[in-house]
């Protein structure tokens, strides 16, 4: 892949930005060396690799779903401070708490 002018002015219509001459040397420079990195990642003999899911061996975390009942909305209006129209009404001096 080549950084050329054209690239870069199509870059700067989808980005809707005006980038200067020296903005847009500094960009393509950026570009470049990104798409050498790349490359050198390409250019890897992987083959023989097992695919990684995940870079970390890591424990299941997570629980079975189990199905269960859920809290009674009413027994949760039931300990709110304030109801208004069937919802729970939290105070300004509460929000400032929670900050």
């Amino acid at each position: 892949m080549t950084i050329d002018e054209v690239f870069l002015r199509r870059l700067e219509s989808l980005a809707r930005l005006e980038l200067t001459k020296e903005e847009r040397v500094s960009i393509r420079v950026d570009l470049e060396r990104m798409v050498s990195s790349f490359q050198r990642l390409k250019d890897i003999d992987t083959a023989g690799s097992r695919p990684m899911v995940s870079p970390v061996m890591k424990k299941d975390v997570f629980y079975d779903d189990t199905e269960c009942e859920s809290s009674d909305y009413r027994e949760i209006q039931d300990l709110a401070p304030d109801i208004k129209e069937g919802r729970i009404v939290v105070s300004e001096k509460d929000r400032e708490r929670q900050s």
